[in-house]
């Protein structure tokens, strides 16, 4: 889109794009994952990073000794750019997370004890994100889609467990269970586009002897729409995007207000939807994990963007009810609910509140965040208004918790109708909301 200096629309641009360089995303990315990379390095308060074009390393390997979980949505331009073939073998591109220099040597040691190259290769053009994944683009096709391996050092608090030991070790036992997960949004799921979109993970890759696993992430069809972007719940918290935003598109509404609107409350109803649903809810409901999604001139639609599908905790009788318990098998027993619904509001975790927002304030989003929760969640399931209302909301600081209950009369119901219903069909276009 051409902006004029004389339109309001370029005004806000130009106020967003002061402190966001306009040149630290190469222009041929796709304009809505340019503008993701901008968000994501420069509208992050705790640790803005360098959202220029790097050039990722990647090791060569037969695929022939590389364990593959991947389904069969695996659109075919991101298949092409990890995998080839030369002199009549398949090798996968296994990508080197730029800043890590723990866990890759461990792959290096791997391949030169089975005789095989261990030369680092370049082809991938990257850019870094708020955290450990790697936006990705192929040079040749101009495929994008997000990578995420181990690496010992990242951005934010997302880096050591506390003892100093690298936490962000891509294990291929977990990149199993968030493919599961993906694949349970992708067969089970109705449409619930109105609310929500998701970062599907059709792909994941592993090296078992020494448990490292490389998984795949799309973009949520960011990459193939014109006039939409996505904002990362910790940029709507920025001081300066979240007030931009809310400036121009707030009537005079302030940007704790605005935001408790368009972000917390919107993310209740999107969660509830994905609860009442799948039967899961995410046990890590902090600002990383969510994006909202912006029209073109950066007014909120109303939905939003979920990533990073192995944070999930699963309601043990929503499953048995639809006669799904084998899903829960290899889950850990830690992430089942049997007799209730968690969920744990911490939006301000691994950020900071920003000068416009009060710890007053911070509050009256989780009140609207459950608010929000329970009425979608009622309507979804039928599940008795008041008997979500009465679960009282514990506050921690940072975290607000509710732990619904489920063995009213109300809730029975719930799961008898489920019982009665046959799994849904619905296409993956409709929960991506997307072609495919």
């Amino acid at each position: 889109m051409r902006l004029s200096a004389r339109s309001w629309l370029g005004t806000l641009f130009a106020g967003l794009l002061a402190f966001v360089s306009p040149r630290s995303a190469r222009a041929d990315l796709s304009p809505g994952v340019a503008r993701l990379v901008e968000y994501e390095t420069q509208a992050n308060a705790i640790a803005p990073r360098s959202g220029k074009r790097q050039a990722i390393e990647h090791y060569e390997i037969p695929l022939s000794i590389v364990e593959q979980d991947v389904a069969e949505r695996f659109p075919a331009e991101i298949r092409s750019a990890l995998i080839f073939e030369r002199e009549g073998q398949r090798y996968i591109r296994w990508i080197i997370n730029p800043e890590d220099g723990y866990w890759h040597p461990k792959v290096k040691a791997l391949l030169e004890a089975k005789g095989l190259s261990a030369e680092r290769k370049t082809y991938f053009h990257g850019y870094a994100t708020a955290s450990r994944s790697y936006i990705i683009e192929d040079p040749v096709s101009g495929a994008e889609f997000s990578v995420k391996v181990s690496t010992d050092r990242t951005g934010g608090i997302w880096t050591t467990d506390g003892r100093g030991v690298p936490n962000k070790n891509q294990t291929y036992e977990d990149a199993r269970q968030v493919r599961r997960m993906a694949d349970h949004f992708h067969a089970v799921a109705p449409d619930v586009a109105s609310n929500v979109i998701i970062m599907d993970e059709p792909a994941a890759f592993g090296l078992l002897e020494i448990d490292q696993a490389m998984l795949i992430r799309r973009l949520g069809g960011l990459e193939r729409r014109k006039g939409r972007y996505f904002l990362p719940g910790f940029a709507a918290l920025h001081e300066k995007v979240g007030a931009e935003i809310a400036k121009r598109h707030g009537g005079g509404m302030g940007p704790s207000e605005y935001w408790k609107i368009h972000y917390s409350e919107a993310l209740g109803r999107a969660l509830a939807e994905i609860a009442a649903r799948l039967g899961v809810s995410p046990d890590s409901l902090h600002s990383q994990n969510f994006l909202i999604e912006l029209d073109e001139s950066l007014k909120p639609t109303g939905r939003i963007v979920l990533r990073d599908l192995g944070d999930y905790e699963l309601l043990r009788p929503w499953f048995e009810a639809r006669g799904q318990l084998a899903f829960l098998s290899g889950w850990p027993e830690s992430s089942i609910r049997k007799e209730f619904v968690s969920v744990a509001y911490k939006l301000l975790h691994g950020t900071k509140y920003p000068p416009w927002m009060e710890r007053k304030d911070y509050r009256d989003w989780a009140e609207a965040f459950f608010r929000a929760w329970e009425g979608t969640y009622s309507q979804r399931t039928g599940v008795p208004l008041a008997d979500l209302q009465k679960t009282m909301m514990t506050d921690q600081i940072v975290v607000f918790s509710k732990y619904y209950m489920t063995s009213s009369p109300g809730w029975k119901k719930f799961f008898e109708r489920l019982a009665t219903q046959a799994p849904s069909t619905t296409s993956c276009a409709s929960i991506l909301g997307v072609a495919i």
